[in-house]
């Protein structure tokens, strides 16, 4: 059989690899070749592992605060500017290298420079690394199909061998861009990078982060899947772990082939996405749990036919939970109106002038109400002494008040850099009618808001 040109003899993952297949014998051929593809998916794992820990450490750093607005240093080991990308050196000069906070004119064509590169990259990575890698696992799962392996088995683990090699070079080229591009992002204050487009950090940090570690934990989980399947079919002379109880599988293919496709469709969407698209890219699950947040309230409010839940309200709890549905409601329209309104808009412009924390703040807001929401139910649920009823009473008011509050800057931000985006075309709703309806939603949760604190009198 010939040699797959896809792979090569200076690849790593199959120094000697050639040697061996040239003195085995046709009958063990497909084995040795099968061996060599769990070495391969084992190498793979292993090459790239060390990254993806480093990687979700500094994620976790990234998720540890309620706000975005800190810079964050995530150069880590990569300080020498000087990269290796699809083997060209370049010298990237940071902003912050940069004389004095404002950029002279003597450094302007550098930093131009910079930023040209850095869209070259991004442009790299949507067009042609991804939709690579995306092909790349589309024609493995192929070749793993178990129907087609026992019929052609060295066929099939050839062309597996070779994709590996290919992934080991699509994936090093897609560290190395999202290396630079996360380390000159971060270099910025998230204050400053208003007019970077697509290289703003709150772009580029979620990206890498669908990338480094929502993508490369279901790659793992891919490769280890697949080895362990080879295993079982028997095609190699490895015998299958214990736990490995099923060979590739549809319900395999759908939860170890789908999800990473799935993470590469959600990291081409935080690169080419809109602005207002990327704010609420977490919404929809958001209003969902907020949804279930209502159902929870009206549950321990539900006391009818002595089907009341262990831990039901008691009478004044009751009056404090009944007046915080219209404000639960109130919230649930909304996430609801602009998420509507958001998709009714076919084609907003690319780009605010909002920077990185702005568009973060206005991002998390239905994750920060969840907690408010949260912290309410816990409080209702709370029986407290009747000398203590009235702390209780004060606590549950603030955190409503907190909650109330928390809308007013997203709010700002929405009619100051979204609202100007709506096409003046005599649709609906105009700019004038949505600005009219959001502040007659602010007046109504001020309300609704108010009404709970006279509950508690």
């Amino acid at each position: 059989m010939a040699v797959n040109p896809n792979r090569t003899m200076t690849d790593p993952l199959f120094t000697g690899m050639e040697v061996v297949l040239a003195h085995s014998s046709p009958k063990t051929r497909h084995l040795q070749l099968g061996d060599f593809v769990i070495l391969g998916f084992r190498a793979l794992i292993s090459k790239y592992d060390a990254d993806s820990e480093e990687g979700y450490e500094s994620y976790q750093e990234d998720r540890s605060g309620d706000e975005f607005d800190q810079e964050e240093d995530l150069s880590g080991d990569e300080a020498n500017p000087e990269k290796d990308v699809s083997g060209a050196k370049v010298n990237v000069k940071r902003k912050k290298d940069l004389p004095g906070k404002e950029i002279d004119s003597d450094d302007e064509d550098l930093f131009d420079e910079q930023i040209n590169f850095q869209r070259g990259l991004v442009k790299s990575l949507n067009s042609s690394l991804l939709p690579r890698l995306r092909h790349q696992i589309t024609t493995m799962s192929l070749s793993l199909d178990p129907t087609r392996l026992q019929k052609d088995p060295e066929f099939h683990l050839d062309v597996i061998l070779g994709i590996q090699s290919e992934f080991n070079q699509t994936w090093h080229e897609i560290k190395a861009a999202l290396r630079i591009l996360c380390r000159d992002s971060s270099s910025w204050k998230t204050e400053n990078d208003r007019q970077l487009k697509e290289l703003k950090y709150f772009r580029l940090s979620k990206l890498s982060t669908f990338i480094e570690i929502a993508l490369w934990s279901d790659l793992f989980e891919l490769f280890e899947e697949s080895y362990a399947s080879i295993q079982r079919l028997k095609l190699t002379n490895e015998k299958p772990f214990v736990w490995s109880h099923r060979a590739f599988s549809s319900e395999w293919k759908s939860r170890h082939v789908c999800s990473p496709l799935k993470e590469i469709d959600s990291a081409l969407f935080w690169s080419n996405g809109s602005d207002f698209d990327l704010v609420q890219f977490d919404w929809p699950s958001r209003i969902h749990e907020i949804d279930n947040k209502l159902e929870e309230l009206l549950n321990l409010i539900d006391a009818k036919n002595g089907n009341a839940p262990p831990n039901s309200l008691s009478k004044p709890s009751i009056q404090l939970a009944n007046s915080l549905i219209p404000i639960i409601k109130l919230i649930r329209v909304f996430f609801d109106t602009l998420v509507q309104w958001g998709a009714n808009k076919k084609r907003l412009p690319m780009f605010t002038e909002m920077h990185s924390g702005q568009l973060e703040a206005t991002s998390v807001l239905p994750q920060h109400v969840n907690r408010d929401l949260e912290a309410l139910l816990q409080l209702l649920k709370k029986k407290p002494p009747a000398a203590e009823g009235s702390r209780r009473d004060i606590d549950f008011v603030r955190r409503a008040r907190k909650m109330q509050e928390r809308f007013q800057r997203p709010i700002e931000l929405i009619l100051c850099h979204f609202t100007p985006l709506i096409p003046d075309d005599h649709g609906f709703p105009s700019r004038d009618d949505f600005t009219t309806w959001i502040n007659s939603w602010s007046s109504q949760l001020s309300l609704a808001t108010k009404n709970l604190k006279h509950a508690t009198s």
